[in-house]
C-alpha cells in the first residue's frame, strides 16, 4: 500500500493577516487589491466565505481548510472568524 500525501500545513496567522489586508482593502474601496489578496488566501490551500454580520452590517471572512469537511449546499461551515 503506498502512503497517503499529507496536506500541507495552513499558516492560520498568515491567512488572518491576509484577510486583514483584504478587509482593509474592501473598506478603503480598492477591489482590485481586495481580489488579489483574495487569490493569495486561497493560494494558502482555505476556502474563504465572506458574510456580512446581521446585526451590524459589517463585512467579515470566514475559512477552513480546502480539505476540511464536507460542504453544506451554502459552500460550507467556517472554522475562523475575521
Amino acid at each position: 500500500m503506498g502512503k497517503k500525501d499529507k496536506p500541507a500545513m495552513i499558516d492560520a496567522v498568515l491567512v488572518n493577516a491576509l484577510i486583514e489586508a483584504r478587509i482593509a482593502a474592501r473598506n478603503a474601496k480598492d477591489f482590485a487589491e481586495s481580489d488579489r489578496l483574495r487569490a493569495e488566501i486561497v493560494a494558502q490551500g482555505v476556502v474563504l466565505m465572506d458574510a456580512k454580520d446581521p446585526v451590524t452590517g459589517e463585512f467579515s471572512s470566514t475559512w477552513r481548510p480546502m480539505d476540511a469537511a464536507p460542504k453544506d449546499k451554502r459552500g460550507g461551515a467556517g472554522n475562523t472568524k475575521v
